[in-house]
């Protein structure tokens, strides 16, 4: 008996052996649970990140087809032969009449409300033209000063922004119910219309109204609580939709990576930010089941060998001092200074790892950074940091330059070869300007032109010794890349922050290669530019009506010498720099009516005028005064020879006797359109008829044109009097033959007559 109640003190209650089985029990439970849960956590887990996926995916490939369908359309829009014109007219007020305007609105209407109607007016459009303060909607046309949204068009148009992008959610009442405003929240896109890359000509705005959105996510159905968030590049939050799922308590979660299982993906179109959030309360409620049975159980083991120590030993507390005094003695201080130096080493390794990725982009990507800084010099003022990188620009130099070097003729290269072309171009003028006394940087404006900016100190050569480098300059890109380059030439500044002025002086004068021509040397200190223009337009459309007048009756030499007439009378007058389109508007107005006149004798337009017509004014390529003169030259014999042949197969008898009669009958004074009807037994209105259709004039104003034209033969002969000459030519009144000659010619007979004894 003493040797079992030995036994017994030595086996149980001096041994540890109730704790032991407590940690046993507990080792199983633990073994049988964790690896379960982690199993289903993770099935569960891959099941829903799976799910949520496939909603990701179909979110971004609904939103980004929406998003690239709006972009095609800004596009469709502003690249719209009818939309360009009437840019181009409204900024530069060049409407005839207010029926002209209203129709030309008309169409604008048509043609945004169209664009409406095809996303199933979920957009709403808006063109503004700042030159016309004016901005045109699908149904009607508002004063800026009215604009709901002034305030942000002029900001988009001021500010330096990407010529197009996407505004984040907002407010406006720009969108119209019943014809009355209404506030919605939107978000926006806007892309600029520019033709010279400096001026923003046009701006197309587009509201994409949330309230419609979620017609594109009403087939995303699940079976779980969902919630949908839709954010910009900036990470605010645009949109929200969801299920069974109180999404403000998200939104305002200081963590909702604790309480939510989210899954995001980046849009491939922009830099928007789609997510799928599911709250984990569902994602885990079956495991938490198994966690309180887990819990509940192991408290019952651990109860129960507490239970089994305190009655065998009533020593309950020897296990855990024993416990205790391992675990501290298995944790020396020395042994948590090898883990924290392999933690320093980690760190440390981890540091020198990413600042060798990022020297190394920086090393592959310098040059289109150090372009971009230096672009952001020349058009915004923003000096770049030189802890990024570095430029050959000193902020204490003396003085400051820039010229730009722009190709006039590679519009049929692909983009690639455009490409390569500035390349070549650039490293011809780097070789060219790269000795003592200059510090410059060049810079890749686009796919035709790049800038030198200049700076240097006292040694910075004079003005004469800089001309001449510019001249080789211009001189070697024409003998190595066999193309013509204009190059503009900025005035100097002693401040760096004057670069920019520099450099839009030298795009101004890339500009007026329109008058100097191609592969000119122009500077921007010898234009001559001038406040405001002083035309007569009365003077410019007199030489309109003549080429006109002696195309309608096939005199191609006559025709020939009018419209070099006009482009002389164009060149001779100064134009200051926002006038400049005003060249292509009266280049316009002549091929306007030739495109009437073919469209009213139904010819073959492409075979008269060449597409090239529809770039006049619009195309950064512009056209040169010597170029459109050239233009207008060949589309003027092309419609004279249409003109005569179909006159030759389409003319009968008829009106050959009456066209006959006119000529050799107009001496007769007596002369009307009711006696040459009665001379042919017709109708006098018929009878007019056909000479407006044959002619394009009425039956006085082509008998006036015919007693002219021989007034102008009669007049060659110095021996008559201006009498005698209104006489032959069925004039008896002396007055009524100068009025009516000068309202055709422009000057008076006598003034004519002079001109041809000068001549």
């Amino acid at each position: 008996m003493v040797r079992f109640q030995q036994w017994l003190y030595q086996t149980f209650i001096r041994s540890r052996l109730p704790f032991y089985f407590a940690i046993v029990v507990l080792l199983v439970i633990a073994l049988l649970i964790v690896p379960l849960y982690f199993t289903f956590s993770n099935n569960l887990r891959a099941q829903i990140t799976g799910i949520n996926a496939s909603l990701l995916s179909q979110i971004e490939n609904q939103l980004d087809t929406m998003l690239k369908d709006i972009d095609r359309s800004s596009i469709k829009i502003l690249e719209d032969a009818d939309v360009k014109q009437f840019i181009f007219l409204s900024k530069n007020n060049l409407f005839e009449d207010v029926e002209d305007y209203q129709s030309a609105l008309k169409k604008m209407y048509d043609k945004l409300a169209g664009e409406e109607k095809i996303h199933g007016n979920m957009i709403a459009v808006s063109l503004y033209i700042p030159g016309a303060s004016q901005v045109v909607m699908s149904k009607f046309t508002k004063s800026i000063a009215d604009y709901e949204d002034r305030q942000l068009l002029e900001k988009l148009v001021a500010s330096d922004l990407p010529s197009s992008g996407w505004l984040g959610k907002r407010l406006t009442e720009t969108n119209y119910i019943s014809g009355y405003a209404a506030e919605q929240e939107v978000f926006s896109f806007y892309r600029h219309l520019t033709n010279d890359g400096i001026v923003n000509d046009a701006l197309l705005l587009i509201n994409v109204r949330l309230d419609r959105l979620s017609g594109l996510f009403k087939n995303l159905d699940s079976e779980y609580p969902l919630g949908i968030t839709i954010a910009d590049e900036s990470r605010q939050l645009i949109y929200t939709q969801a299920k069974d799922l109180d999404i403000g308590a998200y939104l305002q979660h200081a963590s909702p990576q604790d309480d939510y299982f989210i899954s995001k993906v980046q849009s491939r179109y922009n830099l928007w930010e789609y997510g799928v959030i599911v709250p984990k309360k569902w994602l885990f409620a079956p495991m938490q089941f198994i966690t309180k049975v887990t819990i509940l159980l192991t408290i019952v083991v651990i109860l129960f060998g507490l239970f089994v120590s305190m009655y065998l030993t009533k020593r309950f507390y020897r296990p855990f001092d024993a416990l205790l005094a391992r675990l501290k003695g298995k944790l020396p201080s020395e042994a948590q200074q090898p883990a924290q130096v392999d933690q320093l080493q980690y760190a440390f390794s981890w540091m020198m790892e990413y600042t060798e990725q990022y020297s190394k982009i920086m090393k592959d990507n310098y040059t289109v950074i150090k372009n971009k800084s230096l672009l952001d010099i020349l058009k915004g003022n923003k000096w770049a940091g030189k802890d990024y990188v570095t430029l050959r620009l000193d902020e204490s130099a003396a003085v400051f330059q820039v010229i730009s070097c722009h190709c006039d003729e590679v519009s049929e290269l692909s983009e690639q070869d455009k490409g390569l072309f500035v390349f070549a171009g650039v490293n011809i003028a780097e070789e060219t300007v790269n000795y003592e006394g200059y510090q410059f940087e060049t810079v890749y404006i686009d796919e035709q032109s790049f800038a030198i900016v200049f700076s240097g100190g006292d040694s910075y050569p004079e003005p004469d010794r800089f001309g001449e480098l510019l001249e080789v300059l211009k001189q070697r890109l024409k003998l190595y890349l066999k193309y013509n380059w204009t190059i503009g030439v900025g005035n100097r500044y002693a401040e760096f922050r004057q670069i920019e002025t520099s450099y839009r002086e030298s795009q101004t004068a890339l500009r007026y290669r329109i008058v100097s021509g191609n592969g000119s040397l122009i500077r921007f200190k010898d234009l001559q530019l001038y406040n405001e223009l002083t035309l007569s337009e009365n003077e410019w459309m007199r030489l309109k009506d003549d080429i006109m007048n002696h195309i309608r009756v096939h005199n191609e030499e006559e025709a020939y010498t009018a419209i070099r007439l006009f482009g002389e009378w164009i060149s001779k007058h100064a134009y200051p720099n926002e006038h400049l389109n005003r060249i292509y508007y009266y280049y316009n107005s002549v091929f306007m009516e030739l495109e009437t006149i073919i469209f009213e004798l139904n010819l073959n337009r492409d075979a008269i005028i060449p597409n090239v017509r529809y770039s006049i004014g619009t195309s950064h390529q512009a056209l040169t005064i010597t170029e459109l003169e050239q233009l207008l030259l060949t589309c003027c014999r092309e419609l004279i020879l249409a003109l005569s042949s179909q006159k030759q197969q389409a003319r009968s008898a008829l009106v050959q006797s009456i066209l006959t009669y006119i000529e050799t009958e107009y001496q007769a004074q007596h002369l009307s359109l009711e006696s040459a009807a009665e001379r042919f037994n017709m109708n006098p209105s018929y009878f007019g008829q056909i000479i407006k259709r044959e002619t394009n004039k009425t039956f006085l104003q082509y008998l006036s044109y015919i007693r002219i034209q021989k007034a102008k033969e009669l007049l060659d002969d110095h021996e008559l009097k201006i009498q005698e000459v209104a006489e032959a030519t069925g004039y008896g009144n002396r007055s009524t033959f100068i009025r009516v000659f000068k309202a055709q010619v422009g000057i008076t007979p006598s003034e004519y007559r002079n001109r041809l004894m000068t001549g």
